[in-house]
């Protein structure tokens, strides 16, 4: 038995090809604002950006190295271009782009006049991005109400975790603070315009099904 294996093994081609060098994996995510996470064994430094796509603008930027992470604060619809070089050189480069991805909106609300404003939004985002979209309300018979009311969207009342979304986006009245939350004063605007701004939508008025 012996011989045989030793026989084999000598008859076995060597490979010529290069052992894989280790390396740094990037991973970016929007279920809690924009995020950027390298992490691998590669000693490395590299500068994040949070580019706001549309209109060029760097709203953050930050210095990390590999087994870190860096985030933007704006926790509404931002079209993202995420940027990370190293050594002068990009070596990632990617707009945000939701179509066939799943993602989540969550009413932040139990008035039935908030959710009610807010849902014919959510439909014209869904529309708009061609994402597989849930929407979470904080109500159960009004959620099975408007899941049966939308085919292209669908309604839940409870949810563990968001682990499973690509993005995620969050409507309400935010108490104190509202800028990292609405790019518009949400206590100046109509209801549902709280909704389309939170959104990244141009605000139109949509009666809900």
């Amino acid at each position: 038995m012996k011989d045989s294996l030793m026989q084999i093994y000598s008859m076995t081609e060597k490979s010529s090809k290069e052992p894989r060098k280790a390396q740094n994996a990037i991973e970016v995510s929007f279920t809690d604002s924009a995020k950027v996470s390298i992490n691998g064994p590669v000693d490395q430094s590299y500068t994040v950006k949070f580019i706001n796509n549309k209109t060029g603008e760097i709203t953050y930027s930050s210095e990390i190295k590999n087994n870190m992470w860096s985030k933007s604060t704006i926790s509404y619809y931002v079209e993202w271009r995420i940027l990370v070089e190293s050594g002068g050189q990009a070596v990632f480069d990617q707009v945000l782009n939701l179509k066939d991805k799943k993602v989540l909106v969550v009413i932040d609300s139990q008035s039935l006049g908030d959710i009610l404003a807010y849902t014919g939004q959510a439909d014209r985002f869904q529309i708009k991005h061609e994402c597989k979209l849930d929407v979470l309300v904080f109500n159960k018979e009004l959620s099975e109400i408007l899941d049966s009311s939308y085919s292209n969207i669908n309604f839940v009342s409870d949810l563990r975790n968001t682990d499973d979304y690509y993005a995620v986006y969050k409507i309400g009245y935010p108490l104190g603070n509202w800028t990292d939350r609405n790019p518009i004063d949400p206590r100046t605007i109509p209801l549902q315009k709280v909704a389309s701004s939170v959104l990244g939508l141009d605000f139109k008025e949509e009666r809900p099904i």
